[in-house]
């Protein structure tokens, strides 16, 4: 008897038999990237042994069945990139033992019911770019086992709810709203998304909790205040690091010393951070690959130590838009 069934990436195209329905032992179904072009049909909810389902790219239309939710033994649900399927999550009063549901770049809509914090199991919940509206629960933070969570570029209102710092498991987040300063118990953080939201507020200066940090991107944002450098540069671990287009005022300390452990960053973009100087920490960077400082009010002539940043590594400067003059002294060997 049939347990698994991999189609993926296959030439054929069209609807999914109702005689799938037959296929009683079933446990894996795999049609990514099959160009099926039509509705799920609802026999799937009839698979009771199904314990993943992928059907990631595959040109789903109309709505999903929502009996398909209560599949007793079902872990994976993968829907991305299926722009015209629609749905809605269901209360999650039934066991479950879901752990991936990843929903990314569809049509479902509606709000997340709070009884999604019933899925205890979950460990991936990706429902980016999609039309969920209403507010963020709570009980998102009951999700012990979360490792990854994307509800960026939906409709959401009000506040990033402060539970989401029980997720201590979490190495993945991407989100909109103000950024809650309990999301810095989060210390598991490798990957930091918060770009293009419309954030409000200011980046918590406890970020320097977040020691696994590689990855901090909040450009396109509104988030204003001071934001210390020295906050950053704390993270060891830290390669990327992106500020660019929001309204604080970026600090670098001029005392900043040598010999002090700091981040080595690979990737810095601090476009319209409002600088009025060259940051005196670049001084200290050697593996720097991108350096972006454009749109600043930097003023007067580039510094002599410029041309010594990451002269190894870097190949990407952009110091456009600034009030630059020339060269304090013009460098033999540009970076």
């Amino acid at each position: 008897m049939l347990t698994n069934l991999n189609l993926s990436r296959s030439e054929f195209s069209g609807q999914i038999p109702s005689e799938i329905s037959n296929l009683h032992r079933l446990s894996s179904l795999d049609l990514s990237y099959v160009d099926l072009a039509s509705p799920i049909p609802s026999v799937l909810a009839n698979l009771s042994s199904l314990t993943s389902i992928n059907l990631n790219y595959c040109g789903l239309q109309g709505m999903f069945p929502l009996a398909i939710f209560q599949l007793p033994e079902l872990e994976t649900i993968r829907l991305v990139n299926n722009s015209d399927l629609k749905g809605y999550l269901p209360e999650f009063n039934f066991s479950t033992k879901l752990k991936e549901l990843a929903l990314g770049n569809t049509n479902f809509s509606g709000e997340l019911p709070a009884s999604i914090g019933n899925l205890d199991s979950l460990e991936y919940l990706g429902l980016y770019n999609c039309k969920f509206s209403g507010s963020v629960p709570s009980t998102l933070g009951n999700l012990p086992n979360l490792k990854y969570l994307n509800l960026g570029s939906n409709s959401f209102r009000g506040l990033v709810p402060p539970t989401l710092g029980n997720l201590t498991k979490l190495y993945k987040l991407y989100l909109q709203s103000v950024i809650p300063s309990e999301l810095t118990n989060l210390t598991q953080l490798t990957d930091l998304i918060l770009f293009g939201n419309m954030l409000q507020g200011s980046v918590p200066s406890s970020i320097s909790r977040l020691e696994k940090l590689k990855f901090f991107h909040c450009d396109d944002n509104r988030l204003g205040g001071l934001l210390e450098m020295d906050a950053f540069l704390e993270l060891k671990d830290l390669q990327y690091l992106f500020l660019s287009l929001n309204d604080f005022n970026l600090v670098s300390r001029n005392d900043s010393n040598a010999t002090r452990p700091q981040a080595q960053l690979v990737d810095i973009g601090l476009r319209y951070c409002h600088l009025r100087e060259f940051p005196y920490f670049l001084r200290h960077q050697h593996r720097l690959e991108l350096l972006d400082l454009s749109s600043n009010n930097i003023q007067g002539q580039i510094p002599q130590w410029m041309s010594k940043v990451s002269v190894e590594t870097l190949w990407f400067l952009d110091l456009s838009n600034n009030s630059l003059t020339g060269f304090d002294e013009f460098p033999l060997v540009l970076p």
